[in-house]
């Protein structure tokens, strides 16, 4: 910091016994790197995209927000056609309306009618039982918010409740196992999803 304040010819921190702080040149400095940061992510993300990258999966509290928006601001500059849209419900909500009015200021958020999928993103740490949470999830696909539902961080007895219970079919599971981490193999999640 001290070579770029000496570089630019400005304070950029204000260092005293009780901390550190930012001076008003400070301040624009960190947003205009913001911006410059921000504009080079975008780059790399539509290159990524005209490579081929067509799937999106986000949450609002990815970055408080600022990744939603950001992909947002994707999204105008794409055919949102191309891509396939994971949205995530977060723990807070209390009661079953709570998931679609979530959802609703996420599509709204991301500038979009519908999400390719949709799935709780840590459903243990919900108030609202499993069960009545996948319900609502499947109502909200009968009305064309979302394509498909999904699940993470589920154990087998809950998948199965979802699937053979429920009738819904998932779209994908987000769960522990992948290639590097193979530790539910013994519960018999990957033969689970194979069956479907």
């Amino acid at each position: 910091i001290k070579h770029l304040e000496q570089e630019l010819g400005i304070e950029v921190l204000i260092r005293s016994k009780t901390g550190v702080y930012l001076t008003e040149a400070g301040a624009y400095v960190v947003e205009f790197a913001k911006k410059i940061i921000a504009e080079e992510e975008m780059k790399a993300l539509i290159y990524s995209y005209q490579q081929g990258q067509n799937f999106i999966e986000t949450s609002y509290i990815y970055a408080g927000g600022q990744t939603m928006k950001f992909i947002s601001e994707f999204l105008k500059r794409v055919d949102r056609n191309k891509l396939f849209i994971t949205v995530k419900i977060e723990n807070f909500i209390e009661k079953v309306e709570d998931i679609e009015e979530q959802l609703d200021k996420y599509l709204s958020i991301l500038g979009i009618d519908y999400a390719d999928s949709i799935l709780l993103h840590t459903p243990k740490a919900s108030k609202i039982p499993l069960e009545e949470s996948y319900k609502e999830l499947k109502r909200l696909v009968s009305i064309g918010k979302s394509r498909n539902v999904s699940a993470s961080n589920l154990n087998i007895k809950e998948l199965k409740m979802i699937v053979e219970e429920l009738g819904i079919e998932l779209f994908s599971f987000e769960g522990l196992y992948n290639l590097e981490c193979k530790q539910n193999l013994s519960y018999s999640i990957p033969p689970l999803l194979n069956n479907k």
